[in-house]
């Protein structure tokens, strides 16, 4: 079982965790619970945390997770305001920490895209943007990106 914990300070009130799957699924606010993966709750008013869990993870493949700024994000694209939230992503597997990430600083934008999981390992992306097509990663087209 892996784990990713996001959390956040107050502003902006609305951060969301999205994982996309190898099988062209996407857990995120509006769609909580997949087969094999689940968000617990859409925390909309700061702090967090917002947990996906995945059980028995795929290790032929790859997943990509990534913050989205959902209070900006359709009217503020070159807000700093996640940049500025203290965001940070916990990776567990079982009850051991196995990464841990910070929100870049002074980054204009409303997309983290935090890591992947590629072939059962965890691998760093830290990429800070304002275009939601990075999310999906080698993904896109399935997504029409």
């Amino acid at each position: 079982e892996m784990r990713i914990v996001l959390t956040w300070s107050a502003t902006p009130s609305d951060e969301d965790s999205h994982l996309f799957t190898p099988d062209g699924d996407h857990i995120c606010y509006y769609d909580r619970e997949l087969e094999n993966v689940n968000l617990d709750v859409d925390d909309t008013d700061g702090y967090g945390p917002e947990t996906v869990t995945i059980v028995n993870a795929r290790t032929d493949a790859t997943y990509y997770y990534s913050v989205k700024d959902y209070t900006n994000y359709y009217y503020n694209a070159s807000s700093t305001q996640m940049s500025a939230s203290g965001a940070n992503v916990k990776v567990y597997q079982g009850s051991t920490l196995v990464k841990e990430y910070n929100v870049p600083l002074n980054q204009a934008g409303t997309i983290w895209n935090v890591f992947k999981i590629e072939n059962g390992s965890i691998v760093d992306i830290n990429n800070y943007n304002a275009d939601e097509s990075t999310m999906y990663g080698e993904y896109a087209s399935q997504y029409n990106y």
